[in-house]
C-alpha cells in the first residue's frame, strides 16, 4: 500500500502524488475524490475500502425518537434542598447572617482583649492589602476550630454546621476551614458574601460556591 500513489482534489484543484502515510496527515474527510491507478474515474473516499480506516465514521442518525421521550429529557442538577439522599437540613438566611455576626463579635472582643484598639482598626494599609490581612486573620482565628466543631465558634453557638456539597460529609480539616474563612475574611470587605445569600437556593455564600461547602443545621 505504501507504494501506490494517490491523488485527490483541494479546493477545486488536483493535488498529488501522496501516499497512504501522506492520507493519514492529510485527514480526509469521506466525501474528499480520491484518485489512484486503477481506478476508472474520481471515487469519494469512503467509497475505497482501503481508506476507510483514515476518516472518523460517525453512527447513522436514530429515527423515530421522540424529543419528549424519558430517554431524550436530562434533568437539571437539583439544588441540595431538593435532594432527599441527605436528611440534613439547610440553614436558614437568619441563622447564616447571625453566626456572622456572631463570630464578628467574639473576633472583636478578642482583638480587644489582647491590646487591639480601634486606631489599629482604622489604620488602612490600602484596599488589597487590607483585603488579605482580613482573610489572614479570617482564615486562622476561625480555621482552628473546624477540626472541633465543623465550622466556627458562631456555627457551633447556633447549633450549624459547614459539610461538602458533593457527599454530605462534614468539613474537619483546618485546612480546607482556613480557605473558607479566608475567603469570607477578604470577601466581607465588600460585601459580596452578603448579597450573594440573598439569592441563592441553597443559601450559600460566594465562598460557599468556590469551596463547594454548605451550612445545615447540626444534627447531633
Amino acid at each position: 500500500m505504501e507504494t501506490k500513489s494517490f491523488y485527490l482534489v483541494e479546493s477545486g484543484k488536483q493535488s498529488g502524488p501522496f501516499s497512504y502515510s501522506d492520507l493519514k496527515l492529510k485527514k480526509i474527510e469521506p466525501e474528499t475524490l480520491i484518485w489512484f491507478d486503477g481506478l476508472e474515474k474520481w471515487k469519494e473516499a469512503k467509497e475505497i475500502p482501503e481508506l476507510s480506516t483514515l476518516f472518523r465514521k460517525m453512527p447513522p442518525p436514530i429515527d423515530n425518537v421522540d424529543d419528549d421521550s424519558p430517554e431524550t429529557r436530562i434533568p437539571p442538577i437539583p439544588s441540595f434542598s431538593e435532594t432527599t439522599s441527605n436528611d440534613y437540613e439547610l440553614a436558614t438566611i437568619g441563622q447564616r447572617f447571625g453566626g456572622y455576626l456572631l463570630t464578628q463579635v467574639i473576633t472583636l472582643i478578642l482583638f480587644f482583649v489582647f491590646g487591639g484598639t480601634l486606631a489599629d482598626l482604622e489604620t488602612s494599609e490600602g484596599f488589597w492589602l487590607d483585603m488579605l490581612y482580613a482573610g489572614i486573620g479570617s482564615g486562622i482565628f476561625n480555621g482552628i476550630f473546624y477540626p472541633f466543631f465543623s465550622g466556627n465558634l458562631g456555627h457551633k453557638l447556633l447549633g450549624l454546621k459547614v459539610i461538602k456539597k458533593s457527599d454530605g460529609s462534614p468539613v474537619k480539616s483546618f485546612f480546607s476551614g482556613y480557605g473558607r474563612e479566608f475567603l469570607k475574611g477578604a470577601f466581607s470587605t465588600v460585601i459580596i458574601p452578603v448579597v450573594w445569600l440573598l439569592f441563592d437556593n441553597d443559601n450559600q455564600n460566594l465562598y460557599d460556591k468556590i469551596q463547594g461547602t454548605i451550612v445545615v443545621k447540626n444534627k447531633e
